[in-house]
C-alpha cells in the first residue's frame, strides 16, 4: 500500500499550472495534479522531470488528451534554484483559480482521523467525564458508586466500610472482574427482603455477563455435557436463585448468609476448630407442602417441585476462608436454628477459561462442513444457552450439599444414594448446571420402581483446592479438593438417614474430574472405603498418572511473588491473608485446559504421601483399590474439544514441540519419536474418529485429539479395568453417541448429554448390577473376551450392542507404560 506524503511548499521546477499531490513511498513517484485537472507522475527514482500522464482531467474540463510520451516544458526557474510555486494568486504564472482535492489521500487518511476521534472520546469518558461527576445516593440500604479507572470491588467496600465478602454476598450480580469505568451503580450494603438489592445499574438494568466464556458457561457446553441447553426438547429449568421476579435474599450457605442466632455475623478468623453452625433464616416460612428434615436441633426447609423433594445448599463443613483457606475442611459436627435450602450454595471460586464462545456457537449449532466447502445448518439441535443470569456466583463460602428425592419419600424411607461429584478438570465445576438432570434422574428413578436419592456437593477446585508445594505438603494442605470431597462424604454418612438415605448404600458417580475423583477415593485410606460407600460409577474418567506433589512448586511460587508474599516467614499464612479479588487475578493467570498446556493440567490432584501416597497408577498395580463393583467408560472422542485451542499446531515439528512441552517434558526424545510413530500423521486415523478425512480442522488437529483423547482418558480406563477385573466386578462401555457432531464427533461428555447411562446407573445404585434382563445384556469385564457395552450412533434402544475393547492397544500401551516411568 502506498505511503503518501503532503507538502506546503515545492521546491523543484514544475511546469506551468502543475501542481504536486503526493509521493508514493513504494513507488518512488512523485504525483501532480495540472490545472485542468489531469493526473501526472514522474519516472520511477526520480525528483523531476519525465512526467507521464496517469489519467486525464474530468470529462467536463477535458481538452485534447496528451499521450504518454507527451513531454511538458519545464518552468522557469529563479537564480536561487527555487521554482515558483503556482499557488499564487498574485503571480503572473498563476493558472486560472482552481481548486483541487486530492481524494484519494483524504480517503487513505480517513481511518486515521476516526482513531483520533475514538482517542479523544475515550479520553473525555474515562478522565475527564469522572472528574466532572459526582456521587449519587439512591434509597434505604442501596448507596451508589461511581466507577473510577482503576477501581476494584475492593475500593467500593472499603469507601462504605464493609467487608468484600458481604459485599457480594448482598450483590449477587457483582461482577467485579467486569466493572465499567464511569458508570454509576447501586448495590446493597445490607439485609433487606425485597428486590432493591439486586445489583443493577443507574437505568435499573441487571449487569451484563462478560463476552468471553465464563468457566461454568464453557463446562455447561463441553465438561458437564447438561442435556438441557443442547438438545431440543429439554426440560426447562426454573431455579430459585435470586431470580429478579423473585428475588430475595440468598439464604443457602452459611456465614455471610445466615445470621447467627445471637445476631451478627459469624466470625471464623480466630477459630479454626468451630464447628457448631447455628443458623436462622428468615426465608424459613414451611407450609403444609414444604419437605423438611432435622439436622441436630436443626430444622431444614426444602423445596417440593415436579415430583421431587430438593434440600438445596446445605453447609457440609465451616466456610474456608481467613486461616481456614488453604487448610483441610472442617466438618460440621452440630447444627442449630432453621435453615431454609430452597437454592444452590455458591459455586467456588471458578478458573477462568479462555476460549471465546463463537467456535463453540458454531460446533453446536450442528454446522457441517460439505465436500465444496458450503455450511448447512442442522435444525435437530438448538441454541446453547450461554448466559444464565440465575447461576450462583462465586465465593470461598462455598461447601455445601444438595440432596433430591421422590416427592412420595420422608425420613424414613431408606433410599440408596448416588452421590455426583462435579466434573470440571479440577479448575471449574459446580453442582447448579445438574439441577435438571438430577430430577430427571430422581423421577426416572420412580418410573423403573427403583427410586434412589441424589447428593451433590460443591468442593474447592483451581488454586484454592489443588494447591501443590513443599509448603503445603508441610501441613498436609494439599488436595484440598479432594479432602472436601471426603468430608461431604462423611457428612452424608452422619446425616443422610435424617433425609431419607441409607448411609450403608451410597454409590459415588462422576464425569471427567468428578471419575477421576471417584477413582481416587478408592485408593486413599490404603483402599479402605471406610463404610463411605460401595460401588463406583465413572464416565470419562479413572486414576491418572501423576507425580509428586512438588511438580506444582512453580505455580505455587508465581503465586506468591504475585501477592507480594515473598520474602514472608510463612508464605502459605500470607496468601490466606491476602484479598480474595486480588488473589481470584493471580490465579487466573495460571494456565488454564483450554490454554497451550491443555489437559497437562496445572490444578490436579498429586501424590503427598498421605491423602495419594503414590502415583496412583503405582497404586493400582500394587492393589491399594477398594474392593468394590464399577462401572468405567469412555466417549470414542474425548480429546477433540481440548484440541480446540492448539491449532496453531500445524506440522510434525509444531506437534512434536507441544509434546515435549507438555505431556512428555521428561521423556527422552527417543519416546517422543515413537509416540509420533504411533500417532501419524494421517487425518483417516485422527479423532473424531472413523470421518475418515473429514472434521480435520488443521493437518494435526486430529492427531493431536487422538492422543490427547488416549493419554488422559482412554488409557488409564483401559489400565484399570484389566488391573481389577479378576478382583472386583467390572462394566466397562464405550458411547459413539453424537459422532456426528462436526469437528468433535463423539465428544468428552457426549454420554451425560444423551442421558444414555441413566437407566444402567439407576440399577447400579440400587443392586450393584447395571443389567435388568434386557438384552443385550452387559457382560462383566475380563481379559480374555475383553467384552464392553458399546452406544452406538443410533440415537435409540437398538443402538447398543457388545464389542470388544481391542482398539488402539500398542498405542495405549506405550502411553501406561510412560506414565508409570514418567508421571505428569
Amino acid at each position: 500500500m502506498g505511503r503518501w506524503t503532503q507538502y506546503d511548499e515545492d521546491d523543484y521546477r514544475l511546469p506551468e499550472g502543475m501542481k504536486r499531490t503526493g509521493y508514493d513511498a513504494d513507488e518512488g513517484r512523485y504525483y501532480f495534479r495540472d490545472s485542468a485537472g489531469g493526473t501526472w507522475r514522474s519516472a520511477e527514482g526520480s525528483e523531476y522531470g519525465g512526467l507521464t500522464r496517469v489519467s486525464g482531467p474530468p470529462a467536463s474540463v477535458a481538452g485534447p488528451t496528451a499521450t504518454d510520451d507527451d513531454d511538458l516544458e519545464a518552468a522557469p526557474t529563479y537564480s536561487n534554484g527555487y521554482q515558483l510555486l503556482n499557488n499564487d494568486p498574485n503571480s503572473t504564472m498563476a493558472p486560472k483559480p482552481h481548486i483541487d482535492i486530492n481524494a484519494s489521500a483524504y480517503r487513505t487518511l480517513f481511518p486515521f482521523f476516526l482513531l483520533i476521534a475514538v482517542v479523544l472520546l475515550l479520553v473525555w469518558r474515562l478522565v475527564l467525564s469522572p472528574g466532572l461527576s459526582t456521587r449519587e445516593s439512591c434509597c434505604g440500604n442501596t448507596k451508589a458508586y461511581f466507577v473510577q479507572p482503576g477501581d476494584s470491588c475492593w475500593d467500593i467496600a472499603q469507601a462504605h466500610g464493609i467487608p468484600l465478602d458481604k459485599l457480594q454476598t448482598l450483590n449477587p450480580k457483582l461482577q467485579c472482574e467486569t466493572l465499567l469505568p464511569g458508570s454509576t451503580y447501586q448495590f446493597s450494603i445490607s439485609v433487606r427482603t425485597d428486590n432493591s438489592h439486586l445489583f443493577t445499574d443507574t437505568k435499573n438494568r441487571l449487569l451484563l455477563q462478560p463476552l468471553l466464556i465464563s468457566p461454568t458457561d464453557l463446562h455447561l457446553l463441553v465438561i458437564y455435557g447438561v442435556s438441557t441447553p443442547l438438545l431440543s426438547g429439554a426440560e426447562t429449568h426454573s431455579p430459585q436463585w435470586h431470580s429478579p421476579e423473585t428475588a430475595a435474599p440468598v439464604l443457602s450457605t452459611m456465614s455471610n448468609i445466615y445470621q447467627l442466632s445471637g445476631g451478627g455475623e459469624p466470625d471464623v478468623a480466630n477459630d479454626d476448630t468451630t464447628t457448631t453452625l447455628a443458623l436462622t433464616s428468615p426465608r424459613a416460612t414451611p407450609t403444609s407442602a414444604t419437605p423438611t428434615a432435622t439436622l441436630d436441633q436443626a430444622t431444614v426447609y426444602g423445596v417440593s417441585t415436579s415430583g421431587v423433594h430438593k434440600f438445596l445448599g446445605v453447609p457440609y463443613a465451616s466456610p474456608p476462608v481467613n486461616n481456614l483457606r488453604f487448610s483441610q475442611p472442617v466438618v460440621a459436627s452440630s447444627y442449630s436454628g432453621n435453615i431454609s435450602a430452597n437454592n444452590f450454595g455458591y459455586s467456588c471460586p471458578q478458573q477462568n477459561a479462555s476460549l471465546v464462545s463463537s467456535f463453540f456457537h458454531d460446533v453446536f449449532h450442528r454446522r457441517r462442513a460439505t465436500v465444496s466447502g458450503t455450511i448447512q445448518v442442522d435444525p435437530t439441535w438448538t441454541d446453547v444457552n450461554f448466559d444464565d443470569d440465575n447461576r450462583p456466583p462465586e465465593s470461598e463460602d462455598c461447601l455445601t450439599v444438595n440432596i433430591m428425592r421422590p416427592d412420595n419419600s420422608n425420613s424414613s424411607s431408606n433410599l440408596p444414594i448416588v452421590v455426583w461429584i462435579v466434573g470440571g478438570g479440577f479448575e471449574t465445576g459446580t453442582t447448579y448446571y445438574y439441577d435438571d438432570d438430577a430430577a430427571l434422574l430422581v423421577r426416572r428413578s420412580v418410573e423403573l420402581g427403583e427410586p434412589l436419592m441424589y447428593v451433590s456437593m460443591n468442593y474447592r477446585v483451581s488454586g484454592w483446592g489443588f494447591l501443590a508445594s513443599q509448603e503445603t505438603k508441610a501441613v498436609n494442605a494439599t488436595n484440598l479438593g479432594l479432602r472436601d470431597q471426603r468430608a461431604a462424604l462423611q457428612w452424608i454418612n452422619k446425616y443422610i438417614a435424617n433425609f431419607g438415605g441409607d448411609p450403608s448404600r451410597v454409590t459415588l458417580w462422576g464425569q471427567s474430574a468428578g471419575a477421576i475423583s471417584s477413582s481416587l477415593h478408592m485408593l486413599t485410606n490404603n483402599g479402605d472405603p471406610a463404610g463411605l460407600f460401595r460401588g463406583a460409577f465413572m464416565q470419562s474418567g479413572a486414576p491418572i498418572p501423576v507425580g509428586d506433589i512438588t511438580r506444582g512448586q512453580v505455580w505455587y511460587d508465581q503465586i506468591v511473588n504475585q501477592t507480594n508474599c515473598t520474602g514472608q516467614n510463612d508464605t502459605l499464612n500470607c496468601l490466606r491473608s491476602v484479598p480474595y479479588e486480588d488473589l481470584k487475578i493471580v490465579i487466573n493467570r495460571t494456565p488454564n485446559y483450554y490454554d497451550y498446556t491443555s489437559l497437562d493440567l496445572v490444578w490436579v490432584p498429586r501424590a503427598d504421601g498421605d491423602f495419594l501416597p503414590d502415583n496412583p497408577q503405582n497404586m493400582v498395580l500394587n492393589g491399594t483399590v477398594a474392593n468394590i463393583p464399577i462401572v468405567s467408560g469412555n466417549c470414542a472422542d474425548e480429546g477433540t474439544v481440548f484440541s480446540l485451542t492448539s491449532l496453531n499446531i500445524t506440522s510434525n515439528d509444531d506437534f512434536r514441540s507441544f509434546l515435549k512441552f507438555n505431556y512428555l517434558s521428561d521423556v527422552p526424545d527417543q519416546n517422543v519419536s515413537d509416540v509420533l510413530e504411533l500417532y501419524p500423521d494421517n487425518r483417516n486415523e485422527g479423532s473424531p474418529f472413523n470421518t475418515s478425512i473429514f472434521n480435520a480442522i488443521t493437518s494435526q488437529y486430529k492427531r493431536n485429539a487422538a492422543f490427547q483423547g488416549d493419554v488422559v482418558f482412554q488409557a488409564p480406563r483401559r489400565f484399570f479395568v484389566q488391573q481389577r477385573f479378576a478382583s472386583q466386578n467390572i462394566w466397562s462401555y464405550q458411547s459413539s453417541r453424537g459422532m456426528d457432531t462436526p469437528f468433535v464427533g463423539a465428544y468428552h461428555s457426549s454420554d451425560l448429554s444423551y442421558h444414555v447411562l441413566d437407566d444402567y446407573l439407576i440399577r447400579f445404585v440400587t443392586n450393584l448390577d447395571p443389567n435388568n434382563g434386557t438384552e443385550p445384556g452387559w457382560p462383566k469385564y475380563d481379559n480374555s473376551s475383553k467384552q464392553i457395552l458399546w452406544f452406538t450412533h443410533d440415537n435409540n434402544d437398538t443402538g447398543v450392542q457388545l464389542s470388544t475393547d481391542d482398539y488402539r492397544v500398542p498405542q495405549m500401551t506405550y502411553l501406561t507404560g510412560l506414565g508409570l516411568a514418567y508421571p505428569l
